[in-house]
């Protein structure tokens, strides 16, 4: 999720996007620690204090604002010439990631 994410944000241009990775980057600046107890009362009102799809879920939403930063870094720094040139060879878009 977090690699479609920065692929789409470093990419497009427009003020959707902006705002979207603003929101991302608002992720990476709470810290952790603060938010331990909260989540812990909202996995125990769902029932997933002690199971691993919890466990699962936490990580998922704590990582993702910090990959999709580092990868939209990375996607900023290649050239728009390498896509343009797999569009000339015939890949579509799904076949630029492989």
């Amino acid at each position: 999720m977090s690699l479609l994410a920065a692929y789409a944000l470093a990419r497009s241009r427009s003020r959707l996007m902006g705002v979207i990775e603003q929101v991302f980057v608002s992720g990476l600046m709470m810290p952790v620690f603060l938010m331990i107890v909260p989540i812990f009362y909202l996995l125990d009102s769902i029932g997933m204090v002690s199971t691993r799809t919890g466990l699962v879920l936490v990580y998922a939403a704590v990582s993702i604002p910090f990959s999709v930063f580092v990868l939209g870094t990375f996607f900023r720094q290649l050239p728009g010439e390498l896509e343009e040139a797999a569009r000339i060879d015939g890949a579509g878009p799904l076949r630029m990631w492989s």
